[in-house]
């Protein structure tokens, strides 16, 4: 076990939630070079990813959810046949050569954003049918991070990571697209914000200015986006996601 790892270690058992130990792990690359860090647990049989924490910018995650970019991203796609680790370099597509317009502008977008590199390290996830990622990223205009650290112990640093980081108690709103969810409308968190709260429909109705059979329409619509068979699962599930408050 090298240098490396023990102070990794040791720096993980300074804490004890899961929130400081991501900013551990976030401070962790850091020092190593990079300018970020994801993790993520990707469904082996749908690719589908099922919750994920990301360090790097909100502009950059915000052109990633919303371009889709995260529908071709290599990454998500390599964990359903993993190899053991991925090395994606930014800007090595051409026009004419990439499948489609939103793979070529992941790959160009990520070094206009500062990700030249991603070092992508693939590991068993809980369970049989999903895979695990830590990504490190950089900017080799600052440091060269990749060759530095061989892929041994990146991978043994991963591993590490994947051990302390688990899954976020309540997932970012931001990311639900990813996990092939819908975002509820203004008008849907209203009506849910009101149910929460106790009105009944007549009485969110008026608060709103629509009849009561569009409130019943909100709900129904809610329910189906939260994937939801009840009302009450779906305050649950819309709570939980963050896009209501109690």
């Amino acid at each position: 076990m090298t240098a490396l790892i023990l102070k990794t270690i040791y720096r993980f058992l300074s804490v004890e939630t899961n929130d400081a130990r991501w900013q551990v792990a976030q401070d962790i690359v850091a020092d190593l070079g990079c300018n970020a860090i994801n993790t993520a647990s990707v469904d082996r049989t749908t690719g589908q990813m099922e919750w994920a924490l990301l360090s790097m910018s909100d502009a950059w995650l915000e052109a990633y959810v919303g371009e889709g970019y995260f529908e071709v991203d290599p990454l998500i796609l390599g964990a359903r046949n993993p190899t053991g680790f991925q090395l994606l370099k930014s800007q090595t597509l051409h026009r004419d050569d990439s499948p489609n317009r939103t793979s070529f502008g992941l790959n160009h977008e990520l070094a206009h954003y500062g990700y030249s590199h991603l070092a992508c390290i693939q590991m068993p996830g809980q369970g049989d049918a999903s895979t695990r990622l830590v990504v490190f990223s950089g900017d080799d205009s600052t440091y060269d991070f990749h060759r530095k650290y061989d892929q041994p112990e990146l991978g043994q640093l991963a591993r590490t990571i994947a051990a302390f980081v688990t899954e976020p108690a309540t997932p970012d709103p931001r990311f639900l697209p990813m996990y092939g969810k819908t975002l509820l409308s203004d008008r849907e968190k209203d009506v849910l914000s009101l149910l929460a709260a106790g009105h009944r429909n007549d009485e969110i109705g008026y608060r709103l200015s629509i009849a009561e059979v569009t409130v019943r329409a909100h709900v129904s619509s809610a329910r189906l986006k939260l994937g939801a068979k009840t009302r009450e699962q779906a305050l649950v599930e819309a709570i939980r996601t963050r896009q209501i408050h109690p």
